[in-house]
């Protein structure tokens, strides 16, 4: 099972998004955040093999935290 998060500060895309996700056997979408901060918290101590990240978050767009995504190990 693949974990997935998804960020995005916009519930009904979430929502959305994780019913598409959920839909395959193999993918799990374990965790959504309203921002970056909270997105990037949620990284540092879980296991998450893909990440959904709208790049107009609020706080923290999913561009800014590109690097610091890649700083944790996750590859991009």
């Amino acid at each position: 099972m693949l974990n997935i998060l998804i960020a995005d500060d916009h519930p009904i895309f979430r929502a959305g998004i994780k019913n598409y996700i959920n839909r395959e056997p193999d993918l799990k979408v374990i965790y959504e955040a309203e921002n970056g901060t909270e997105a990037f918290n949620y990284l540092i101590d879980n296991d998450v093999y893909f990440v959904v990240i709208d790049i107009g978050l609020s706080g923290r767009s999913g561009l800014d935290m590109l690097p610091d995504i890649k700083m944790v190990g996750l590859v991009l």
